[in-house]
């Protein structure tokens, strides 16, 4: 599951449609990672040759 508060903060911009999600770069306005909407839940395809496959992505746990 993906944060897209935390997303944005880092300089990402999210983009939803009927069909799609796009996360791109702020900084280098480029594709970062695109997704897709399967039913009511938007899926991210890492796998996809569109995809900056130098993204690194990282999660913090909170205790609270």
């Amino acid at each position: 599951m993906l944060s897209v508060a935390q997303l944005c903060d880092l300089g990402f911009t999210c983009t939803f449609s009927d069909v799609d999600v796009v996360i791109a770069s702020k900084e280098h306005n480029d594709l970062t990672f695109k997704g897709f909407r399967y039913d009511n839940i938007y899926i991210m395809d890492f796998s996809s040759n569109e995809a900056n496959i130098a993204t690194c992505l990282f999660s913090k746990a909170s205790l609270g």
